[in-house]
């Protein structure tokens, strides 16, 4: 898992925010609830960091990773493509805020 800041982040359209990204487990792993605490832990940090939204960019195709996601709060605001080879392939931009309640 990787956290970023300000100027860090892919996306230049939500400075104020934290962006969530990198978040694998190998496969073996998989299961052992192992994604939970690596969200709640990101989670911490950015109450710790005071920010007032968290954004992550979800593989449209990957159906239990966007689950995992609504489950925490994350709602789709937008959508970037980008190319794997010459494979246009779609993100979608999932956004928590952080300002209200659990």
């Amino acid at each position: 898992m990787k956290l970023s800041w300000k100027d860090a982040q892919t996306e230049p359209d939500y400075p104020d925010a934290m962006e969530l990204q990198r978040i694998y487990l190998r496969f073996k792993y998989q299961g052992h609830h192992l994604g939970r605490q690596i969200m709640d832990f990101a989670m911490q940090e950015a109450k710790k960091s005071g920010v007032p939204r968290v954004w992550l960019g979800v593989w449209e195709h990957n159906y239990p990773a966007q689950k995992i996601y609504g489950r925490y709060g994350f709602k789709q605001v937008s959508q970037h493509t980008f190319m794997v080879g010459d494979d246009p392939q779609t993100d979608f931009i999932l956004m928590k805020d952080m300002t209200e309640e659990d």
